[in-house]
């Protein structure tokens, strides 16, 4: 029987040895879409290294529909809906403890409410393990974002833009909606 060259077995031993990564992820924040497809609430989760605590650079985010009724992971998550609540990777910065989140529906409140807030996932080790957490910075403020409420603008079923929206936050501890536009109803 042949035998194989010591530089192929190494190779075989070390391709077999390389660690497995061990990615999690946990929820950074949900959308809500009050007349587009209410009865699904997007989770958008930061994925991560839990033995590392340091963000999965090439898949730093998963967006997913979750039933507002039953909390039930949903497995569906549509061309129209993707292309409009989808993270753009092409333009997250992303760091070990840190990713920038960009997608179609955030540039459309950008335009609306003439705010250049940005959202980040952020990343830290605590003594329990790793706590994920969403920033909103908006100016000089920075709070902890916990959910986005839109209004659509709708056209032929499909969503076109966004008529307003609402943040819930956490600033300083203490928990807070604000409207930033002209009106929320």
């Amino acid at each position: 029987m042949a035998q194989l060259p010591f530089y192929l077995l190494l190779l075989f031993t070390v391709l077999y040895q390389l660690p497995v990564r061990a990615d999690s992820s946990a929820t950074l924040f949900t959308l809500i879409r009050t007349n587009y497809k209410p009865e699904k609430v997007l989770h958008y989760d930061l994925v991560f290294d839990a033995k590392k605590c340091v963000i999965n650079d090439g898949q730093p985010f998963d967006v997913y529909y979750v039933d507002a009724q039953t909390g039930e992971r949903l497995t569906e998550f549509s061309s129209n809906s993707a292309q409009y609540f989808s993270p753009r990777l092409n333009e997250a910065h992303v760091t070990k403890t840190s990713a920038e989140l960009n997608f179609k529906a955030l540039d459309e409140v950008r335009k609306l409410t003439g705010i250049d807030a940005k959202i980040v996932g952020v990343i830290t080790r605590t003594p329990s393990g790793c706590e994920v957490t969403a920033e909103l910075h908006d100016g000089n403020s920075v709070s902890q974002l916990e959910e986005i409420v839109l209004k659509m603008k709708i056209k032929f079923g499909l969503p076109v833009g966004v008529q307003w929206v609402k943040v819930k936050v956490l600033n300083n501890g203490q928990a807070f909606e604000r409207c930033l536009t002209d009106q929320c109803d």
